[in-house]
């Protein structure tokens, strides 16, 4: 049995895996899609806390930036992923 401190937060619909793909490759961070946890877990995606607070602040920075881009491609017509 293993415990730990984790943030789920939802997704859009069937998007988990997507989502958690692309943090993975183009911030290098890694998140887990919940859908590896049974169906109640497929529209989030989970977080570990488990990790020094300078860490986290810099796997959350990546990720900022990560969507904010997203976010942009999105604003401009560019939405093909």
């Amino acid at each position: 049995n293993s415990s730990g401190m984790f943030l789920w937060g939802r997704v859009p619909e069937g998007k988990g895996e997507a989502l958690a793909d692309k943090i993975l490759y183009e911030a290098g961070v890694f998140i887990t899609p919940g859908f590896i946890f049974g169906k109640n877990g497929e529209d989030y995606v989970r977080i570990s806390l488990c990790a020094k607070p300078e860490t986290l602040r810099r796997a959350a920075e990546k990720i900022k930036e990560i969507l904010k881009k997203k976010g942009e491609k999105e604003e401009n017509g560019n939405n093909k992923e």
